[in-house]
């Protein structure tokens, strides 16, 4: 499946998976996921999908960079990126990326408030249109915020269009 990750950012859409696939969906498209770990999680590589109610909407996304953070917390998804499964046009996302030139090519993203225990160094942008996060922190080997991870919200973006 191919992924444009700047498409991803500015609209929350995942490949032919769209903005808000259900988890039928996935696993028709992915097949099973790579471990029954937890009800409501379903990760395929380096690309988790959370669901919601009864596991049906998703209302989570996540692709995991290789990054020291992630080498220290997901050690198993750093092996698999990218995960043969995805084919990701990366655009300015290369690996190791700093998060000035990123977030330069994206005005509508706004420096997000921490929330929960999201530790001090990481840095968080926003796309509100889309319900998208850029999550970039402090790589061991460059002296600058590099991207970790992206995350989008379909469920929060369907609420903020609906209201």
């Amino acid at each position: 499946m191919n992924i444009d990750i700047e498409e991803f950012v500015k609209t929350g859409t995942f490949g032919s998976l769209g903005t808000t696939p259900t988890r039928e969906m996935v696993h028709a498209l992915l097949g099973p996921p790579d471990s029954d770990g937890y009800s409501d999680h379903d990760q395929y590589g380096n690309v988790a999908f959370e669901f919601g109610e009864k596991g049906k909407a998703v209302y989570r996304i996540m692709i995991a960079f290789a990054h020291s953070l992630n080498e220290r917390y997901l050690p198993s998804n750093c092996d698999m990126w990218p995960d043969s499964r995805f084919t990701f046009t990366l655009g300015c996302f290369a690996p190791d990326a700093k998060f000035r030139d990123i977030v330069n090519q994206f005005p509508n993203f706004e420096h997000a408030d921490m929330v929960g225990d999201t530790p001090a160094q990481i840095l968080i942008y926003s796309n509100r249109q889309a319900n998208v996060d850029l999550c970039f922190a402090p790589a061991t080997h460059l002296a600058d915020h590099t991207l970790y991870c992206i995350v989008s919200h379909p469920d929060s973006a369907r609420e903020n269009s609906a209201g």
